[in-house]
C-alpha cells in the first residue's frame, strides 16, 4: 500500500491544495482566472515510470545485493512464466517478509481490489484460482493453496542458468526467479521479523520465522497477489485510486518514460502518448484503459521522458487553448491563466542514454530571461539556493528548470495565477516527482 498511499497524498495536495506529507511545499492551484468568473482547467501530464524494473518483487533494489545470484540449478515455469530460476527461501527470507521488502505482503494492511474508470472496486481476487494478472481479469491463474511462488522479477535474473543436457553444460539467463520453500511449488506464504533483538542483523534467516497463510488472511493474500504483487502493480492501484477524484474540469494528458517519438497536439515529443484534453467520462475511461494495460519493459530515461513533457507544453500551442485536439484561434483561444504541471513516476534513478538539449544542461545554475507582463510585473530567475547545485551535468533538476523559468508561449499574455510559492506569472511547467522505494539524491 505504500504506493497508493503516496500518490493519494500527492492527490490531495494537488486537488484540495494542502500540503502533501511527501513533499516539502504545499501545491496551489488556481482553478479560475483573477480577473473572470470563468473556469481555466489547469493542464496535468501523468508519466509512468514503464521501466523492467516496474516489475520487481522487491522494493528497495539493494535487497539483491550487488544483484548477483549466482548459478541457478532450478529453471521452473510459474503463473504463465517461463524460464524463471526456483530458488530456496534458505538465506533469503528476508525477501519474502514485509519488513525488510516493502513489496511483499504484508498481513497488517487490508489489500482491497483496485477502482475501475467509474470508481467501482474490481473483485475480489479467488485464492484457489487469482489472477496473475487481475487488471486484465484474464490469462494465467495460480492456486495459491499449492502451486505459489513468491515471483521475485519475471524480467530478469541476476546470475546464470547451468543446463547440461546429454552430458553438454552451457550457461544461459534467466527470464526472472521466484522463490519457495525448498525451491518447490507450496501453499501461500510469508515471513514475520521474531522479536529477539539478538537474533541477527536483518538479513539473518534466524530472525524470521515461517506463516503459511491461513483460512482467515487468505482473501487479503489472494488481493495482494492479483493487484498489488509487484511495483507496476501496486503503482497502478494508486495512481487509479487517487486519479478518480480528479475533476472534471482538469485537463489530464499521459505517457509512459520510453515511450517512443510521435507527434502530439502538434509537438514532435517522446513519451507523451495522449495530449491534455478534459477529464470527462470518456476520457477517464481512456486513461484507465491505458494505466491498467501498461506492461513494464525497457530503462530509465527520465530526463528524456520529463523533457518530452516540457517540450509539449512548449510545442503545443493547442494545449493551452480551450480545445487542445483543434487548432487554437479566434474561435478557440489559448488561455493566457492556464496552469501546466506535470506528474513523474519512478522507482529507481535514471539512466538515459539518448542525447538531451543542450539548453538543459546546468539549468538551475544559470541565470534565466527576463520575463515581463503588460501590468508590470517582471521576473528572472537567478541561481540561488536551494535550486543551484553546481553540478557540471544535466540532472533532474535542470530539466525541470529549464521549463520553468522561460516564457513557453511567448505569443500568450503573461497572466497565469502566482502564489507564495511559486512566483510564476508566465507560461511554464511545474515539475512534482513520486519517488517509489528510492533512497538519497535522485536529481
Amino acid at each position: 500500500m505504500w504506493a497508493r498511499k503516496i500518490i493519494i497524498s500527492l492527490a490531495c495536495a494537488l486537488f484540495a491544495g494542502i500540503p502533501a506529507v511527501a513533499f516539502a511545499e504545499d501545491v496551489e492551484l488556481a482553478q479560475r482566472p483573477l480577473f473572470t468568473g470563468s473556469p481555466v482547467g489547469p493542464n496535468l501530464l501523468f508519466l509512468f515510470d514503464d521501466s523492467g524494473s516496474m516489475k520487481f518483487g522487491f522494493m528497495p533494489d539493494d535487497l539483491v545485493s550487488g544483484r548477483n545470484l549466482g548459478t541457478c540449478e532450478n529453471s521452473v515455469n510459474f503463473g504463465g512464466y517461463r524460464d524463471l530460476c526456483g530458488l530456496s527461501v534458505t538465506d533469503r527470507k528476508y525477501l519474502v517478509s514485509s519488513y525488510l521488502n516493502k513489496t511483499y505482503y504484508d498481513p497488517e494492511v487490508t489489500y482491497t481490489p483496485p477502482v475501475d474508470w467509474e470508481g467501482n472496486p474490481f473483485p475480489n481476487a479467488n485464492f484457489n484460482n487469482a489472477w496473475v494478472d487481475g487488471y486484465a481479469q484474464s490469462g494465467a491463474t495460480v492456486d495459491l493453496s499449492t502451486d505459489y511462488r513468491a515471483l521475485m522479477s519475471d524480467y530478469y535474473y541476476y546470475g546464470t542458468y547451468r543446463s547440461c543436457p546429454w552430458g553438454f553444460c552451457t550457461n544461459s539467463r534467466l527470464d526472472g526467479f521466484a522463490l519457495s520453500p525448498s525451491a518447490e511449488p507450496s501453499s501461500a506464504f510469508y515471513y514475520k521479523r521474531k522479536a529477539d533483538p539478538d537474533c541477527g542483523d536483518d538479513r539473518s534467516d534466524d530472525c524470521y520465522e515461517y506463516v503459511e497463510v491461513g483460512e482467515d488472511e487468505r482473501q487479503n493474500f489472494a488481493n495482494w497477489f492479483s493487484y498489488y504483487r509487484n511495483r507496476a502493480m501496486a503503482a497502478k492501484a494508486g495512481v487509479g485510486s487517487a486519479l478518480n477524484g480528479l475533476p472534471e474540469h482538469f485537463r489530464l494528458g499521459w505517457g509512459a518514460i520510453n515511450g517512443r517519438s510521435r507527434t502530439v497536439d502538434g509537438a514532435e515529443v517522446k513519451a507523451i502518448t495522449q495530449g491534455v484534453r478534459k477529464y470527462d467520462e470518456n476520457h477517464r475511461k481512456n486513461f484507465y484503459n491505458w494505466l491498467y494495460g501498461i506492461t513494464p519493459d525497457g530503462g530509465t530515461p527520465l530526463r528524456t521522458a520529463l523533457e518530452a513533457a516540457g517540450a509539449y507544453y512548449e510545442g503545443s500551442l493547442r494545449a493551452w487553448s480551450d480545445n487542445p485536439a483543434s487548432d487554437a484561434g479566434d474561435d478557440n483561444p489559448a488561455r493566457e491563466c492556464r496552469q501546466a504541471f506535470t506528474i513523474l513516476m519512478t522507482d529507481g534513478y535514471y539512466d538515459d542514454s539518448e542525447a538531451l538539449s543542450s539548453n538543459t544542461k546546468k539549468a538551475d545554475d544559470s541565470v534565466g530571461p527576463r520575463i515581463t507582463n503588460e501590468v508590470g510585473r517582471a521576473y528572472q530567475y537567478k541561481p540561488v539556493a536551494p535550486f543551484v547545485d553546481d553540478r557540471n551535468a544535466t540532472t533532474l533538476a535542470d530539466v525541470a528548470m529549464y521549463y520553468w523559468k522561460r516564457d513557453l508561449q511567448g505569443d500568450i499574455p503573461n497572466y497565469v495565477p502566482v502564489s507564495g510559492r511559486n512566483p510564476a506569472f508566465w507560461q511554464h511547467m511545474v515539475t512534482y516527482g513520486i519517488g517509489l522505494g528510492v533512497a538519497g539524491s535522485v536529481v
